[in-house]
């Protein structure tokens, strides 16, 4: 929470009497080795506070987990019997997995003996301090307190939302401070006098609380603060939760409908009404900016508020026009979108195609589904082999995707291009590729059964049922993929 409490004596000890266990414990991750120990051992005395004083942040985990998987610790499945506020086997190597695949940045097996043995040491010792480890009940009333005040307004909620992108210590990490930073670069970067470091910091950060999946399950902050209200007990404040919606960065024409509230057109049509106050702008700025601004906005309790910074633009007419046509959801005069149910209709319900080479792809692109060659010079740039064509039946544009030299891994029937001996090895890695295949596309391929031989590798634990590896592969994508997921 950013604050100091009585209790934090004994769980500084802990972490390093749990740190000076992993060094004797023979556990090796060559240059990582000192960075692993460190964060594993503050990341399990985290977790030791929490759990003694159930303040909520693992309940809320261990929930979110049994909900999307039915178990409520991922990868590890071994320790039947569960309590989620009492030290647990599974959750503590899984903790520990969860440091050494985020400080080496690579793909962790589940069963890495370097892990068993730090989760074997640290265990008896959580188990063993349980019953005389200090109740760290400031702790827990402090995250009731803050949770509770996101009902009272939309800042509160904010705020709230800040503690998990910032503090919690199953959802804070290096990423969410590299993404911060990264836009607070960007925000100084601005011609805008008015921007120091401060402000900068402060955009910054509401900005990445609405726009990135945090923390191992890669879910939103707003999905973690609704789980958290729910284990206590705030059901009708997470419902409200379940109703934000978010608008990014975009450009709006602004028009008065009231003496205090504004009508903002979005460049794609949308329309809707929000308080001038939130706008920050005097009745002067109003009316000096040409009705035009650019702003992030979300909508919360019955009412859109402004997210971040504000930019008044003194866009033209015709520059208007411009930014709409710009729009993703744009459709120009006479202009064809081709969707997936065009697509099916054309090539009788074929989702998946597989082709040799680039030519035999843009052939059947040009005769199946009705493309112009010309306009498939873009493919080029791919240069990969095997291509396989994609329709993507969830994506309302740009429903068509390719990807490259992976139908090597891909069991259907129809693929004539299947190696189960390079797929062994080779399939798992479409997993956590973004770049390569999207999700939706993997995902299909798993509910379709055509990559078999991601269930038998090794990343997953020898110990899990097929069931258990099914959850498992969901849990790993999101972990790896992020916001691709």
């Amino acid at each position: 929470m950013g604050k100091g409490y009585g209790t934090d004596g004994f769980y500084q000890r802990l972490a390093n009497r749990l740190q000076e266990s992993f060094f004797a414990c023979g556990a090796d991750f060559d240059m990582y080795t000192d960075s692993i120990f460190y964060n594993a051992a503050i990341l399990l005395a985290c977790y030791m506070e929490d759990i003694v004083a159930d303040s909520g942040p693992w309940r809320m985990f261990s929930e979110l987990c049994s909900q999307m998987y039915d178990h409520p610790v991922p990868m590890y499945h071994e320790q039947e019997e569960y309590y989620p506020d009492e030290p647990n086997r599974n959750a503590v190597i899984f903790l520990v997995w969860s440091v050494v695949s985020t400080i080496t940045d690579d793909i962790v097996y589940a069963d890495n003996e370097d892990i068993e043995q730090m989760a074997a040491t640290a265990y008896p010792i959580l188990d063993e301090l349980f019953e005389e480890a200090p109740v760290n009940d400031e702790l827990a009333n402090d995250i009731v307190q803050l949770i509770g005040k996101a009902g009272n307004s939309f800042i509160e909620m904010r705020t709230a939302m800040l503690y998990l992108y910032n503090n919690c210590y199953l959802t804070r990490g290096k990423r969410n401070d590299e993404l911060a930073a990264r836009h607070i670069e960007e925000a100084l970067d601005l011609p805008v006098k008015s921007i120091n470091l401060n402000t900068a910091t402060f955009f910054s950060l509401v900005f990445c609380i609405f726009k990135y999946r945090i923390g191992p399950l890669a879910l939103f902050a707003k999905d973690y603060l609704g789980a958290l209200l729910r284990v206590k007990g705030m059901d009708s404040l997470a419902d409200e939760l379940e109703r934000i919606e978010i608008l990014y960065s975009a450009f709006y024409r602004y028009e008065a409908i009231a003496p205090d509230r504004q009508r903002l057109t979005h460049t794609n049509g949308r329309q809707l009404t929000i308080e001038t106050a939130e706008l920050s702008m005097t009745d002067k700025m109003l009316r000096e900016h040409n009705s035009f601004l650019a702003s992030s906005l979300v909508y919360y309790q019955g009412e859109w508020h402004l997210n971040g910074m504000l930019s008044p633009t003194n866009l033209t007419n015709e520059g208007w026009k411009e930014c709409c046509e710009k729009d993703p959801d744009y459709h120009a005069p006479g202009e064809t979108t081709f969707t997936a149910e065009m697509m099916l209709k054309y090539n009788g319900g074929q989702r998946l195609a597989y082709f040799a080479n680039l030519e035999e792809l843009k052939d059947y692109l040009v005769k199946e589904l009705k493309y112009s060659r010309e306009n498939l010079g873009y493919l080029d740039e791919h240069g990969g082999s095997l291509p396989t064509l994609f329709i993507d039946t969830l994506e309302k544009k740009d429903c068509l995707h390719f990807f490259f030299e992976d139908s090597i891994n891909i069991a259907d029937p129809a693929n004539p291009f299947y190696d189960p001996v390079k797929a062994r090895t080779k399939a798992v890695n479409m997993l956590w590729d973004a770049e390569a295949v999207t999700t939706n596309a993997v995902k299909y391929l798993l509910e379709q059964g055509f990559l078999p031989d991601v269930y038998n590798d090794a990343v997953f634990s020898c110990h899990s049922t097929r069931k258990q590896t099914k959850a498992d592969i969901d849990f790993l994508m999101r972990f790896w993929r992020r916001d691709d997921y």
